[in-house]
């Protein structure tokens, strides 16, 4: 998505790349919320939902339970794993079906269009993290100095080799682990001064060219925002072709061989 030297924003969901709207993936997908008109899906229904649109988890939202996870079962039907107590108080996990009304869904912004022309659909809402949402989970996990959050983040430039940047308390945290980690130099901290090997250090030039990456299942994806840069030395290949796509939820004869997605070259 990044490449060294350029700068990643991300404003509600859409990313930016050096103040450009990005490429979007196809089948880029973002979690939903989707709200039933009146009574609960049945299994059945819910079933022959999550099969058109090509989903194979999400979650149901239960009153008094919460979350329960939903998944596509071995005899191709929609399941759900949903808390119970046993008679001695211990909590288990247990494959059922449940009334529910609200449902939480991966799909892209196409199949979400489809979804709504669903009578049986009251709502069909993305899920979004307000910028006064701030979440330590997202890199560099400096809530006091980057108050940003999965769909909110940046602008955060890319390192990029003989590049050199001012350091200092408020920003080490974004390159700590580029300098004792990926680059293997001795970094510590004393009061508001940094040393690197041993020296004070007010700036630091980076060694080699650093990436940013996202996967295509945005609200599903432990990618860059997570675990932040990504050092061309672990790049170890590039995917040019898929040969086999399977879906995990059908049998050998019943559409599990993929052939929309299979023997196709990785644009």
């Amino acid at each position: 998505m990044g490449l060294p030297g350029d700068t990643i924003t991300i404003i509600n969901k859409e990313v930016f790349v050096n103040g450009q709207k990005a490429f979007v993936p196809e089948g880029q997908q973002f979690q939903y919320t989707v709200n039933t008109s009146g009574s609960s899906f049945r299994q059945g229904e819910l079933t022959s939902l999550m099969d058109m649109m090509n989903i194979s988890e999400g979650y149901a939202i239960i009153p008094g339970r919460g979350y329960c996870k939903i998944e596509m079962g071995d005899d191709g039907n929609a399941t759900m794993l949903y808390p119970a107590r046993s008679r001695t108080g211990q909590i288990y996990y247990t494959a059922g079906w449940l009334p529910a009304n609200q449902f939480y869904l991966p799909m892209s912004s196409e199949k979400a269009d489809l979804l709504r022309q669903n009578p049986r659909i009251a709502s069909v809402e993305m899920e979004m993290m307000s910028t006064e949402n701030v979440s330590d989970r997202v890199f560099p996990h400096d809530t006091r100095h980057y108050r940003w959050n999965q769909d909110n983040f940046g602008p955060l430039w890319i390192p990029k080799a003989g590049a050199t940047v001012p350091i200092s308390m408020d920003n080490i945290a974004l390159y700590r682990k580029i300098i004792d980690a990926y680059e293997n130099h001795d970094l510590r901290i004393e009061g508001d001064k940094i040393f690197i090997d041993d020296q004070l250090a007010e700036s630091y030039t980076f060694a080699q060219d650093y990436y940013w990456m996202m996967g295509d299942n945005r609200d599903n994806s432990l990618d860059s925002r997570f675990w932040g840069f990504v050092p061309a030395d672990h790049i170890v290949g590039k995917a040019v072709f898929v040969w086999l796509s399977l879906d995990k939820n059908k049998g050998l004869f019943d559409g599990k061989i993929r052939w929309s997605k299979s023997l196709r070259t990785v644009k």
